[in-house]
């Protein structure tokens, strides 16, 4: 088929897509601590455009950097996209319309959340006739459509779902990438291969749209739109955004288009799809691992352990605060996409009331943990305080009987001799009666003292 060139109309694909990790590994990463002078040496040279423009204008996103990874030839991308399945509409191969020169992929790590996001970069280029048939779709197949077979090509469904040989070559070469960074900043050996790993239907296609064209691109963007809703698996949707300046803004679950009234505008909403995903994913695991201690709480009772969990939910205390300053400061950055895009497509996913909930939530369960905390150590303090209290019982019988011993050794010669004692208490009869009751003293002292403690731990 004859290639096109790349006419004044463009669709350029995003595919934000998070890397998991297993909660016993998010277990071992708090216990550990970072090196990031050990960081350099991972660090990719090149930025993406738009994360640059981000940093510099909004001063947001500065802890997150782009790794080192080596990625698979496009050659065997090119090779996918001829397969039957990943053709559009089953009559237009993407291989003819993609930009492969302009392909980006990017493996993200937040230094300050060690948290790890690949972002797809796909540039689809045609005249506006071409586009108008790839953005058509047959309503009894939602398969072979452009929005699902972007996604099919990228994203696991479910677990037997098959995804393209690069997208998968992709997050293996992205996986082997952060074992790396693993064992050698945070020094953690022996990472299991199933640690880190792409979840299952996780990556939502954003479509950032330019038609050049403006008297002629009304069918189009209706048609865009149109598909945007048809190609969503469940039948939610919010209103698409109208703003001042043309641009239509349709944010949903899956799928998001983005129709820009200027070409100047085509970095400026990447970091609010960005973003949008990266707290969804992030909050979600948050919740997965205070659920994960909640339970070993629950289940599991030493002193040892819960001072261990404790330590567990004092880190994802501070990653959630420093979540919260980082998405205000966000906010800040978007300057007014806040009120205008922002605050308006945030109530479908409900990101701030989320962060809200997850903040109050582990606010409260590290309350409950330090009294939990509490009540053990109380009670060691108890069994300590029992103890000594035995030891001291165990003394005085003792001293009881060392007194006896003397007084069974000692001859009367020797009470004559010791005049002071004598004048103490009068005559030696009374010094002899005195050294016989004072045993049962001792005894009558040791159970009071118990009575007493006794009484005071049933109060």
């Amino acid at each position: 088929m004859e290639k096109h060139s790349c006419e004044p109309n463009q669709m350029v694909f995003y595919n934000v897509q998070p890397v998991s990790f297993s909660l016993d590994l998010i277990k071992a990463l708090y216990e550990s601590s970072i090196d990031k002078t050990l960081l350099e040496p991972f660090k990719c040279s090149q930025t993406p455009e738009w994360l640059s423009r981000f940093q510099y204008v909004g001063n947001a996103y500065q802890s997150l950097i782009p790794i080192k990874v080596d990625f698979p030839n496009l050659t065997l991308l090119k090779e996918d996209l001829a397969k039957p399945e990943l053709i559009v509409n089953k009559h237009y191969p993407l291989v003819d319309y993609i930009q492969f020169d302009q392909i980006e992929t990017t493996l993200f790590f937040d230094i300050n959340t060690w948290y790890f996001v690949m972002l797809y970069k796909i540039p689809v280029c045609a005249s506006l006739t071409v586009l108008q048939a790839l953005v058509d779709f047959n309503a009894k197949d939602a398969t072979h459509d452009l929005y699902n077979t972007i996604r099919n090509l990228l994203v696991k469904e479910t677990e037997t779902s098959i995804i393209s040989r690069w997208a998968e070559a992709t997050q293996k070469a992205a996986i082997t990438s952060i074992q790396k960074l693993m064992s050698t900043v945070y020094k953690l050996k022996d990472v299991d291969d199933n640690a880190v790993y792409i979840q299952t239907n996780t990556g939502n296609i954003t479509n950032i749209v330019h038609c050049e064209d403006h008297d002629n691109c009304g069918d189009f963007n209706q048609a865009l739109i149109k598909l945007n809703t048809h190609a969503e698996r469940i039948d939610y949707h919010a209103d698409p955004l109208a703003l001042p300046d043309g641009t239509i803004y349709d944010f949903n679950g899956r799928f998001h288009t983005i129709i820009l009234g200027n070409i100047k505008d085509k970095h400026r909403f990447i970091p609010v799809q960005f973003h949008m995903q990266y707290m969804w994913i992030y909050l979600l695991k948050m919740y997965a691992l205070m659920d994960h201690v909640n339970q070993e709480i629950m289940t599991k009772h030493p002193y040892k352990t819960l001072k261990k969990l404790n330590d567990v939910v004092d880190h994802i205390i501070q990653k959630i605060q420093y979540l919260s300053l980082f998405h205000r400061n966000f906010k800040r950055a978007i300057e007014s996409d806040n009120k205008n895009i922002y605050a308006k497509i945030e109530t479908l996913w409900h990101i701030d009331e989320t962060l809200k909930g997850t903040e109050q939530y582990v606010n409260n369960f590290k309350d409950y943990l330090n009294r939990k905390h509490l009540k053990h150590t109380n009670q060691s303090n108890q069994r300590q305080s029992n103890i000594l209290f035995l030891i001291s019982m165990l003394q005085m019988v003792s001293l009881v009987g060392v007194w006896s011993a003397y007084l069974s050794l000692i001859s009367q010669g020797n009470f004559e001799m010791n005049q002071g004692l004598l004048r103490i208490f009068g005559t030696q009869e009374n010094l002899i009666r005195f050294n016989m009751y004072l045993p049962v003293l001792f005894l009558l002292a040791i159970v009071t003292l118990w009575f007493l403690g006794f009484m005071k731990k049933k109060h």
